[in-house]
């Protein structure tokens, strides 16, 4: 029986191939433990909020990141990413409208979009007025 030693000029020999492969392993570990050892001085929680009784359905940052648009079965929310404060409420929902679906945030942050029962509405996140709203059952 035949034995096919493949050699690629990568790996040149047996030994050589061997030893690049358990210098390879011992750079992935030591790259394993420093992200180990950074996750562990992080916080487990900077901070927490509660909508209680709302129940909280989409959450996206905005472009900057300073804040967080919160929607919930009530309506719509902004929350500081620092201190976990609700900065104000955009929206609330119509009555008889059970949930919000969906929440997004445009790509300069100044609107953001709900769509809830078949209704999309576009908030001024400057002012919180309603820019369009869109009715897609009966359009």
């Amino acid at each position: 029986m035949k034995k096919i030693v493949f050699l690629s000029p990568l790996f040149p020999s047996r030994s050589l191939g061997t030893s690049l492969c358990k210098l390879i392993l011992l750079l992935v570990f030591i790259a394993a433990s420093f992200q180990c050892a950074y996750a562990e001085d992080l916080p487990d929680t900077a901070w927490s909020r509660s909508f209680d009784p709302e129940s909280v359905v989409d959450a996206k940052f905005s472009p900057d990141d300073s804040l967080i648009y919160v929607a919930t079965s009530g309506g719509v929310y902004s929350v500081d990413t620092k201190t976990g404060d609700i900065i104000k409420k955009f929206y609330s929902i119509p009555d008889g409208v059970n949930n919000i679906f969906a929440l997004t945030v445009s790509p300069d942050g100044k609107f953001i979009a709900v769509a809830y029962e078949g209704i999309v509405t576009i908030i001024n996140t400057l002012t919180s007025d309603i820019y369009l709203e869109i009715n897609t059952i009966n359009s």
